[in-house]
């Protein structure tokens, strides 16, 4: 499919560059040929176009120009056509008079035998059996045949009708920019997914190694356990700390600072001292005195 796809935008861009060519030719052709118009209109000379392009519509000129081959002729002066060229001519003939016609030149008719001054061109059709009737003059000499476009004429005919410019020229163009288009369209989103990977690719070993060394990772301690180590919770100690921790937290009077309750405790012990002390003189006292009486 991929195969028929670049084969069929081949063909098409041929034809299509190729149509442009012509058409930029002739526009060329044109514009040069009505500048000239102009200048010769302007010194009041008569001349033929310096470019014209004709179709060929009979046999005449089988083999070498066929019908619906088209002819680009150049206007050129009449001492430079030589035997054997072709030249397109307006007719004399009762027929054809008037008409352009494109022949070979088969003799040059001199004035006299310097062949200072040209009468006239004898003419035939490379198909035709005999030569043209009528001698042709220079002046009715409109150019000689420089360039050849071979079936160009078929071309020419569609193109007259609408249908015909639609399917040679609007459908093809709008095929190849459209494929143009979307092939712009694909290598613009496949130039993206590639940035967007290469800014999300992982670091290069290299990098790794580079970063490692500059930044070394301190070393994790490593912790064993041995099987049968853990000791199982006693499940009367967690009931008694619990029981512990609801009484305190019901009686909040006993939600004592832990430094106070020390030097409470401290202080207690030393009154209970002193008092024990007192307590030994008291008696040593007693004693004295039943030893007394």
């Amino acid at each position: 499919m991929d195969l028929a796809k670049k084969i069929f935008h081949f063909l098409s861009s041929i034809f299509f560059y190729s149509i442009l060519l012509i058409l930029g030719i002739a526009l060329l052709m044109f514009i040069a040929s009505f500048i000239d118009q102009k200048i010769s209109l302007r010194n009041g000379q008569n001349r033929s176009p310096l470019f014209g392009a004709y179709v060929i519509i009979s046999e005449s000129m089988v083999p070498h120009i066929n019908v619906y081959d088209a002819v680009v002729t150049v206007r050129v002066d009449e001492n430079s056509i030589q035997v054997d060229d072709i030249i397109t001519f307006l007719s004399k003939e009762i027929e054809t008079a008037g008409t352009p016609i494109t022949h070979r030149v088969i003799g040059i008719v001199y004035e006299d035998d310097t062949k200072q001054k040209i009468i006239g061109f004898r003419t035939k059709g490379d198909h035709n059996n005999t030569a043209d009737f009528a001698l042709i003059a220079p002046n009715e000499v409109i150019g000689k045949v420089f360039l050849r476009i071979p079936m160009i004429g078929y071309l020419q005919t569609i193109m007259t009708k609408p249908i015909g410019w639609l399917l040679i020229v609007v459908i093809p163009c709008l095929l190849i920019i459209g494929s143009d288009i979307l092939k712009l369209i694909k290598n613009t989103r496949q130039k993206d997914i590639e940035e967007r990977q290469s800014t999300e690719s992982p670091i290069s070993d290299d990098s790794f190694a580079k970063l490692s060394k500059e930044n070394p990772i301190p070393p994790i301690p490593s912790v064993s356990i041995t099987e049968g180590q853990v000791e199982p919770i006693n499940s009367a100690t967690f009931v008694s700390n619990s029981t512990q921790q609801n009484e305190f937290d019901e009686n909040p009077s006993s939600n004592t600072n832990p430094m106070e309750t020390k030097e409470q405790s401290t202080s207690n012990t030393t009154i209970n001292s002193e008092t024990s002390s007192q307590s030994s003189s008291d008696t040593n006292h007693l004693s004295d005195s039943d030893q007394i009486i």
